[in-house]
């Protein structure tokens, strides 16, 4: 599963998070719908996810995971 994901992918992510639908999305990032479902599908492939929800809930934990590990990185001086 491929978690490298592009600047507009990562766009697109946010605009999810913040419950855009496909239509607020494409305008508020100056795209077409079928621009915007193309990065959605991929999206769902590289996380493997089978909706939008899976997939919030999967970006949500990587979230949690690189915070933990940037955390545990850090050195105390």
């Amino acid at each position: 599963m491929n978690k490298n994901i592009t600047f507009r992918e990562r766009q697109v992510l946010q605009c999810l998070a913040e419950g855009l639908t496909s239509k607020e999305t494409a305008q508020k990032l100056f795209l077409s719908m079928d621009t915007i479902k193309t990065y959605r599908s991929r999206l769902l492939l590289k996380f493997n996810a089978r909706n939008a929800f899976q997939l919030g809930m999967k970006t949500s934990e990587l979230d949690k995971i690189m915070e933990i590990s940037s955390v545990s990185s850090l050195k105390i001086v």
